[in-house]
């Protein structure tokens, strides 16, 4: 639950720059080991995961109506949806 809610919070923090991405899918999201700060090779020796939004080629400028559109999306693909739609 929680690293799927730091995958939506990824999305989020695009939003609040200013952008959709417009491409919202599991597909889009990498898991990688250990933090990003740390060098490469020593990632994987701590039991924490990074993620990275990957693939901008439709991103757009958002609006309040594409960004809730979007987030929408977001919260369906990672399974965090609790109402209905």
């Amino acid at each position: 639950m929680d690293d799927r809610q730091e995958c939506v919070s990824l999305l989020f923090r695009f939003h609040e720059a200013g952008w959709n991405h417009g491409s919202v899918a599991l597909r889009n999201i990498l898991m990688q080991p250990g933090p990003l700060s740390v060098w490469p090779l020593l990632r994987g020796t701590n039991n924490t995961s990074s993620f990275r939004l990957i693939d901008f080629g439709r991103s757009s400028k958002c609006t309040s109506e594409t960004m809730a559109m979007e987030e929408m999306e977001a919260y369906k693909a990672l399974g965090l949806a609790t109402w209905p739609y």
